[in-house]
C-alpha cells in the first residue's frame, strides 16, 4: 500500500508542477493551453484508474489465495 500511496502522491505533484510550468511558459493561446491541460489531466486520470484496477485485481487474487488455503 505504501508504494501505491507514493505513486499517487508523486503523480499528483508531477501533474501540479507540469501544469504550472505549461501555464507559465505556454506560447499558445488560452484555448490551446486549456485543451492541452485537459488532455494531460485526462491522461493522468486514466493512468490512476488503471493503477487502481491493477492493484484491485492483485488484492482480489491474494484474497482468493488465502480463502482457498484456509479451507
Amino acid at each position: 500500500m505504501k508504494k501505491f500511496s507514493k505513486f499517487i502522491f508523486g503523480a499528483f505533484i508531477g501533474a501540479l508542477l507540469g501544469s504550472s510550468i505549461v501555464i507559465l511558459l505556454a506560447p499558445e493561446s488560452g484555448d490551446e493551453t486549456r485543451a492541452a491541460l485537459l488532455s494531460r489531466f485526462n491522461t493522468l486520470v486514466n493512468q490512476v484508474e488503471e493503477a487502481i484496477s491493477e492493484r484491485k485485481a492483485e488484492l482480489l487474487k491474494e484474497i482468493e489465495k488465502y480463502k482457498s488455503s484456509a479451507l
